[in-house]
């Protein structure tokens, strides 16, 4: 049986991502009056942190603090879900480039610290992530062996948090748990091709490992024979 020391050592070493849907999980196990203990605690200890994330989190929440927001997007605010989730064209600025870490970083704070019934900044990081296609750039970046494993865990937490932000339309949150598990097979994908290639690294070790003693025994009984012959002639 687990003990407490025990889960925290776990958690303490989970990444980000699993992180977060460990919490999460924990707190759809919780009661109702479990919740909102858990909540006030929040609130307090959230608190201190309160001045050094308030202007993040203005800016996040509002549209006229980043960049501007096309028409269609302000008109379907108020739309339905089908209209929110048709198609939209963005422009090159508008689509995040996940291979870039500032990028990234402000994802993960933008979704963090985005309100739960902000549904207008919601819809467009939703389709900011989308025209982003993580997993066409994630299979792309394997094929090139340029994915290093804190890139991989970034990006798992930026759709692991979109998949469960409540701003976010429960078709949404579909959508971003879909990709968000595509990408987990891909980061097994990467540690699988990692743990090959160091198996490999390994089997060449050893072998230059074999050779180097083969050629030192092959050198000290050269060495020993010629001692042998030196010595017979001085008899």
């Amino acid at each position: 049986m687990l003990n407490q020391e025990e889960i925290h050592r776990y958690f303490n070493h989970l990444s980000g991502a699993k992180r977060i849907e460990f919490l999460y999980g924990l707190l759809h196990l919780c009661q109702p009056l479990e919740l909102r203990y858990l909540g006030t605690c929040l609130e307090e200890i959230a608190r201190k942190d309160y001045e050094y994330l308030y202007h993040a989190e203005q800016k996040t929440n509002h549209l006229s603090s980043t960049q501007t927001v096309s028409s269609s997007s302000t008109s379907s605010v108020s739309s339905s879900n089908e209209q929110d989730n048709q198609p939209v064209e963005l422009s090159s600025d508008e689509k995040l480039d996940l291979t870039d870490q500032f990028t990234r970083a402000h994802a993960i704070v933008d979704i963090a610290l985005l309100w739960a019934k902000n549904r207008a900044c919601a819809i467009r990081l939703f389709r900011r992530l989308k025209a982003s296609e993580s997993v066409n750039l994630v299979d792309l970046l394997l094929e090139r062996d340029d994915l290093d494993e804190r890139t991989m865990d970034e990006i798992l937490i930026i759709f692991c948090l979109a998949s469960n932000h409540p701003a976010f339309s429960f078709d949404m949150r579909t959508q971003m748990s879909q990709i968000f598990k595509d990408l987990e097979k891909r980061q097994r994908k990467m540690k699988l091709l990692e743990t090959t290639q160091n198996n490999v690294n390994d089997d060449d070790t050893l072998e230059q490992s074999t050779c180097l003693g083969y050629h030192s025994v092959s050198s000290m009984m050269h060495n020993s024979n010629t001692f042998s012959v030196h010595a017979s002639r001085m008899k």
